[in-house]
């Protein structure tokens, strides 16, 4: 029995692909290189995280199914996943059992792999803790971080990316936003204590 099938938009979930991949680059051989969906109404998300930092990304998605579902699916199976780039076109993501299958219509391409086992972090849970205001304050981070956030889609209409961070606690996670109205994605990202 089915418990979930959506059809995404291709060329939205290569770019979800492509930016947790670099995100998580290096790590796609255990539980936290995996991506984690979560599929809510007709809204995916798609979690990444490799300890350290995490990327969530969310689309709108036709879900035919109407069931609410997460699943993990295998880190180094999503990068090598082949999608036929027809940009209008959906790709069809069946959940049945323990098995994701994903469908090119347009192609008739069809690969499946087995979900991931393990626990994936609960990185919907720290966003949700790190409601922070507007206000500035002094924060230091790794060089790396800028690289990090390049991996966020930005269209051509809104290349922006919004910072969200804690003045009470500068060592809290630092949050950014990429402001595409299609893609969604939110970055979490971890300063650095350093002694002066």
């Amino acid at each position: 029995m089915t418990k979930a099938e959506i059809e995404v938009n291709k060329m939205f979930l290569k770019q979800i692909i492509k930016s947790h991949t670099k995100f998580i680059a290096g790590d796609t051989d255990n539980i936290l290189g995996d991506f984690h969906f979560e599929i809510s109404q007709d809204m995916l998300n798609v979690y990444s995280s490799d300890g350290y930092k995490a990327l969530k990304s969310t689309v709108e998605i036709n879900n035919i199914s109407k069931n609410d579902v997460s699943f993990t699916v295998n880190g180094e199976f999503m990068k090598n996943l082949m999608i036929i780039s027809n940009v209008e076109q959906a790709l069809c993501i069946c959940l049945d059992e323990n098995e994701v299958i994903f469908t090119d219509k347009a192609s008739g391409t069809v690969q499946k792999c087995m979900c991931a086992e393990g626990i994936f972090p609960k990185v919907q849970k720290l966003l949700d803790t790190c409601n922070y205001n507007d206000k500035n304050y002094k924060i230091i981070f790794n060089k790396k971080f800028f690289k990090d956030l390049d991996v966020l889609y930005c269209d051509n209409k809104t290349p922006l990316l919004r910072l969200n961070f804690n003045k009470e606690d500068p060592l809290k996670p630092i949050i950014a936003f990429n402001c595409s109205q299609n893609l969604k994605q939110t970055a979490i990202l971890i300063p650095v204590q350093v002694k002066e």
